[in-house]
């Protein structure tokens, strides 16, 4: 259970318990968030717990690389999300010339990100609340989290 420590940090939970390369879903202040800690084990990443597309449960999703971009893969529908920008991910190919590779676009942000950081062993997050509204907004208060 997440509790305050001030200044709009929150320690989530202690590091050692966590699994390395994947994600755990958290509630802090009403707001649920999904953390991911990476395999190298002090790097951590924190987002809206839900896919802004159809409100996915992300903290099960896979951690992966799209073009050199660190994504989470939602478990539900593949839509794939930058861990540090929230940005929706695709890849465009060109329907007149099948020749040429994939390229990896942008939707623009459309998941919202929160500070995330590791201190003496503990994982700590603050919320974000900048640039207006942002599409998971839609599937992040605790009110839509019946079911997940």
């Amino acid at each position: 259970m997440a509790h305050s420590l001030g200044d709009g940090w929150w320690d989530v939970c202690g590091v050692e318990g966590l699994r390395r390369g994947g994600g755990f879903r958290v509630t802090v202040a009403g707001r649920a968030v999904a953390v991911f800690l990476l395999r190298d084990g002090c790097s951590v990443y924190a987002l809206d717990a839900n896919c802004y597309h159809a409100g996915g449960p992300l903290d099960g999703g896979s951690i992966e690389e799209m073009g050199d971009v660190l994504c989470v893969r939602c478990p539900w529908h593949s839509y794939r999300i930058t861990l540090a920008s929230g940005e929706g991910l695709y890849e465009s190919i060109d329907p007149y010339d099948r020749s040429k590779p994939p390229e990896v676009k942008s939707k623009g942000v459309k998941q919202r990100c929160h500070e995330a950081c590791v201190e003496r062993g503990r994982v700590l997050v603050r919320l974000s609340r900048d640039g207006g509204k942002i599409a998971s907004d839609e599937h992040a208060t605790a009110k839509t989290q019946r079911g997940r």
